[in-house]
């Protein structure tokens, strides 16, 4: 809550809008007013409030069906509603309740008590949220320990049950190496997708880990999946968590670009810090594309944009049959300035 809070004020009356709009941004909320349900529910769908006060006698449509409108849009299904009314009528407090609204405030209302509902409300949604969070971080923990006891010790199983027949099969005819070989390959490959997906499931591990090892694991888990020489060359050296998020999901999406398009013979992952100046850069020899063409395609929006979030340089090099370069760069405040 605070400043940031986004209210939407949704009314008919012109002195109670004023009082409303005034006392909330006194709070130190934000204000937008509509004067008709119309412009009301277009002013939310355009963008999004975090809170919506609602009178019941609107010029073109009444607050109860205004609020199943909005109630119908599903960027707007949770955002809570208080009804604000001059009339005491318990059964218009019930039509409201059952339309969807969160509060019923009735007209002469005083200032603080608008603020305490309006901050209440934004209260419940912020628990709702961090509840939401905390169940789909335990679902996540769930489901990653029961991939790692399960299928990542079958594979480990497997790939060392391999390794053990490989040891002498001189004896063997060379198809039945080979195929060994591949049994061995595949294995190892989808041990080290399962550690990149445990990385996905348990967040926290990204940031226990260096940037280093990090890569090298991608490397692993996309050496099945692109038919080309992966080589990785990194520094090993510490890096804030979220810049280091940044990079590993640049690399990540550079390199499952490169799986899909590339049609690549060679792949360099590459970072490296020197003087405060750290870079990530993934290059490959592939068909390349031109970039004017693809700016918002092949997941280099995505990119672009994680860049944008934290203020990091992000580049991109390629021409139709020149290969593809990616470079993105996070500069310590001792070299950016």
């Amino acid at each position: 809550m605070g400043t940031m809070d986004d209210i939407l004020i949704i009314g008919n009356v012109y002195e109670d809008i004023l009082h409303l709009e005034h006392t909330l941004r006194e709070a130190g909320f934000g204000v937008r007013v509509a004067r008709s349900a119309t412009s009301g529910i277009r002013a939310a769908q355009a963008m999004t409030p975090d809170l919506v006060l609602l009178d019941v006698l609107l010029p073109d449509l009444d607050g109860f069906h205004a609020c199943l409108r909005l109630r119908a849009v599903p960027a707007l299904a949770e955002v809570p509603v208080i009804f604000v009314s001059r009339l005491h009528d318990a059964a218009l407090k019930a039509q409201a309740f059952e339309a969807g609204a969160e509060d019923f405030i009735v007209k002469p209302y005083h200032a603080k008590e608008v603020v305490v509902r309006v901050q209440h409300q934004l209260e419940l949604v912020d628990l709702r949220k961090r509840i939401g969070e905390a169940a789909r971080l335990k679902e996540r923990q769930h489901i990653a320990r029961e991939l790692h006891d399960s299928v990542s010790q079958t594979l480990f199983i497997l790939n060392a049950s391999v390794q053990s027949l490989l040891i002498g099969t001189s004896e063997l005819p060379e198809d039945d190496q080979q195929q060994l070989r591949q049994i061995q390959a595949l294995s190892q490959s989808a041990l080290a997708e399962m550690r990149t997906l445990l990385y996905e499931l348990r967040p926290q591990r990204i940031e226990q880990t260096s940037l280093h090892r990090l890569l090298h694991q991608l490397a692993d888990s996309f050496r099945m999946r692109i038919s080309a020489e992966i080589v990785v060359v990194a520094d090993d050296r510490e890096l804030p968590n979220d810049i280091k998020y940044v990079f590993y999901r640049v690399a990540q999406e550079a390199l499952n670009n490169i799986a899909k398009h590339a049609q690549a013979h060679h792949v360099t992952v590459l970072y490296t810090a020197q003087g405060g100046a750290h870079h990530l850069v993934v290059r490959d020899d592939g068909i390349g594309f031109d970039p004017s063409s693809h700016g918002v395609g092949m997941g280099l929006q995505t990119m672009r944009e994680r860049a944008d979030e934290r203020q990091l340089s992000f580049n991109v090099t390629s021409a139709e049959g020149s290969g593809t370069e990616i470079d993105v760069g996070w500069y310590e405040r001792s070299v950016s300035g």
